[in-house]
């Protein structure tokens, strides 16, 4: 199961980061979120942020190497 979903569930039933982390680590086993992602996905949906999907970044471009790049150099 998503764990990001798994966090967002815990937290309407209203547990706190450390139990929602024990709870995802006790059915999923080492194959879960580590403590502090859990605690920050944990804050998100706390402040509000009800999406569990990863924000739009406009990101690095590929390659820096334009002509006025090359012109400079």
């Amino acid at each position: 199961m998503e764990k990001r979903v798994l966090t967002k569930f815990y937290a309407k039933l209203g547990k706190s980061a450390s139990e929602t982390y024990q709870l995802i680590k006790q059915v999923n086993g080492e194959d879960c979120l580590s403590r502090s992602n859990v605690s920050v996905w944990r804050k998100c949906i706390s402040d509000g942020r009800d999406g569990i999907e990863y924000d739009q970044r406009s990101g690095r471009p590929i390659s820096s190497r334009t002509p006025e790049v090359i012109e400079k150099v």
